[in-house]
């Protein structure tokens, strides 16, 4: 019944089915949405013949009208019609009269059938109401349209939702149970059940722990307690706590409304896939079979800011990008994670790719380079990382995690012993130089070759183009690069370009999280910890490396400040077992930096290092440039 205690927040709105008993679907609807809103409006989907646009429902009138006022006197008991605007009301006399909360008003309307959830949709953008009851007598026979109805209704509607399904008998019980769990649609279904019980009143939470051994009660109350405390704070005190030990949810659930002799049970709940399984499966039917009286409503708590935005960007997305259709994601599923598993075809494949790209690195090749992209099987894993995260799925990150570890180090071992298998490798190539630094370049042209990855693989008649994307993406080379650099002990070569490799990786995995959400692949269930914390590190690690590289620059070579002159100059104060491989400004951090870098079967001595540094400064007219000697070992082949 209807109290004036009761502090209403806006409109609420109650969707149901004329060719339903409203008497079944009314009672418990009314409640709910009187504890939200002062405002109540009923809509009413009608019959196929109606006209287009909602009609007004005399709340008088005999038919539907009459039958809708019965429910009001019998559940609301006091309620009101809604006042005229204000220039068309008639005027009052002006009396002092003590402030009183005044009922709520109540207006019903007609939606039409052929307008389904669209015009439903359209109203509610209209009316902004704070909740929306939609109520349906039955679950039994769902059909596809049904059940397509209820998530567009889902999607396209911000505000708190409470999706009821009510038993094919009257309700003998006002009882309320909130079976409990943490998130913030328990906590909207626990303030919800506060509301909607008077004050002189309690209501039920329950919480079910598996049978896990004598302590199995108390790790449930302080569960519960804890949930009730975030929820409710002070108001918690109102609530009847209930703990329930059993290994199967629904029992638990049965045995405490049987014992309790609840009439209500209020379940927050937050994904599509889930409401659907609630109501089809495991918890909604078999608690419905098993009572015909009990109803049973599922609370979606209402979407905040960012979330609105996701879902105004998801269906853009469904309009604008080609959506997959299930055997197309099926079949991306089978490919990726067979494809990401560590094999033997997988390390033969990276063997022998490593092999042609420490090759052609040697020789200065592009050519051969460009074949060893091509054998490189590295994309795989990484599009099943990025696979895992928009699925929320731990078991398959954890599995293209390793792989790709895996891969790196072998390419790196590899490209370490070809640099002592080759006599004659004995300086960095220009192809190895180029790969000595990421820049903002890099890291861009490996989120687009992510994206194209993505997408060609979820595309099979787009398979022809994933050598380009291997290409693209070059992952092995700046691997084979830093292995290559260790064999000639030039440590600032090989950072270089393992960096390179990361920035690659972490743009390509955030680029196919980003492209496979675009296409259709959604986490249907709450996903895990885990896959969520990956994914903000990704983001977190992108975001950092994006903001030194744009900032700090850390490093720019500019060889032609470096002059002919200059680099003779230079070699004329080496002895005839070094030379000069190659001198170099850097732009860092702290300023510009000279690099020379001497090769020999031995280290420079101290006063070739002085020689070196005054005659650089002297030749750049520079007395305080920084001049940094690197040394690189060079071994005599012998026969």
């Amino acid at each position: 019944m209807w109290s004036n205690a009761r502090h209403g927040m806006g409109t609420a709105i109650i969707y149901a089915d004329s060719s339903a008993r409203l008497d079944l679907q009314l009672p418990w609807a009314l409640r709910i949405a009187a504890a939200r809103g002062d405002e109540l409006q009923i809509l009413i989907r009608g019959e196929a013949k109606q006209a287009e646009g909602p009609t007004a429902v005399d709340l008088t009138a005999d038919g539907i009208g009459r039958e809708i006022a019965a429910e009001l006197d019998e559940h609301l008991g006091a309620w009101r019609v809604p006042e005229p605007p204000a220039e068309e009301a008639e005027p009052k006399e002006e009396a002092e009269q003590p402030e009183e909360a005044l009922p709520p008003s109540v207006s019903a309307f007609l939606l039409p059938m052929a307008g389904g959830i669209g015009e439903l949709v359209l109203h509610l953008r209209e009316v902004k109401p704070v909740l929306l009851v939609a109520t349906r007598q039955t679950v039994e026979g769902e059909d596809a349209e049904s059940s397509s109805r209820r998530r567009h209704l889902l999607r396209r509607v911000s505000c708190e939702i409470v999706l009821i399904r009510t038993g094919n008998q009257a309700t003998t019980s006002n009882t309320v149970m909130v079976p409990c769990a943490r998130g913030p649609h328990c906590a909207a279904a626990l303030r919800l059940a506060d509301a909607m019980t008077p004050d002189d009143e309690c209501f039920f939470a329950l919480v079910v722990e598996p049978a896990i051994g004598t302590d199995a009660q108390y790790v449930g109350r302080r569960i519960l307690d804890r949930i009730l405390s975030h929820a409710l704070d002070e108001r918690a005190t109102r609530v009847t706590p209930l703990v329930r030990v059993h290994d199967s949810v629904h029992v638990g659930i049965r045995e405490a409304a049987d014992a309790g002799e609840v009439g209500l049970i209020l379940m927050g709940t937050s994904k599509l896939g889930a409401i659907g399984q609630r109501l089809r499966g495991t918890i909604g039917q078999r608690l419905l079979k098993s009572d015909d009286s009990l109803t049973i409503a599922f609370v979606r708590a209402a979407i905040p800011i960012r979330g609105r935005v996701q879902r105004q960007v998801e269906a853009w997305l469904q309009t604008s990008v080609p959506q997959l259709e299930r055997d197309a994601r099926i079949g991306l599923f089978e490919r990726v994670q067979s494809n990401s598993a560590w094999d033997f075809d997988f390390l033969a494949l990276m063997a022998l790719s490593t092999v042609i790209a420490s090759a052609g690195l040697i020789e200065n090749s592009a050519a051969v380079i460009i074949g060893a992209m091509l054998v490189a099987p590295l994309m795989t894993p990484l599009l099943g990382m990025g696979l895992a995260m928009v699925q929320g799925n731990p078991r398959l990150l954890r599995l293209a995690s390793r792989t790709v570890l895996l891969g790196f180090l072998t390419t790196l071992g590899i490209g370490f012993l070809s640099g002592f298998a080759v006599p004659r490798f004995q300086l960095p190539t220009p192809e190895m130089v180029a790969r000595d630094w990421p820049l903002l370049i890099d890291l861009v042209i490996a989120f687009a070759a992510g994206l194209a990855g993505a997408y060609t693989s979820s595309r099979p008649s787009l398979i022809a183009a994933l050598p380009g994307v291997a290409i693209a993406a070059a992952l092995v080379p700046p691997i084979a690069t830093a292995g290559l650099a260790l064999s000639l002990g030039d440590f600032d070569l090989a950072g270089g370009a393992i960096l390179l490799f990361l920035v690659n990786a972490v743009a390509i995995v955030l680029a196919t999280t980003f492209a496979l959400w675009a296409v259709g692949i959604r986490d249907v269930t709450e996903g895990s910890r885990t896959t969520r914390r990956v994914a903000a590190g990704f983001i977190a690690l992108l975001s950092g490396i994006s903001l030194y590289l744009i900032v700090f620059r850390p490093r720019y070579i500019s060889p032609d400040e470096v002059t002919v002159e200059v680099r003779e100059r230079l070699a004329e104060q080496l002895d005839d077992d070094l030379r000069l491989v190659d001198a170099s400004l850097l732009h860092e951090a702290d300023g510009r930096v000279l690099r020379i870098r001497v090769g020999g079967t031995r280290r420079p001595d101290p006063a070739t290092v002085d020689a070196l540094r005054g005659t650089a400064r002297e030749a750049l007219d520079d007395a305080a440039l920084p001049v940094r000697i690197v040394s690189l070992w060079e071994w005599e082949a012998t026969d």
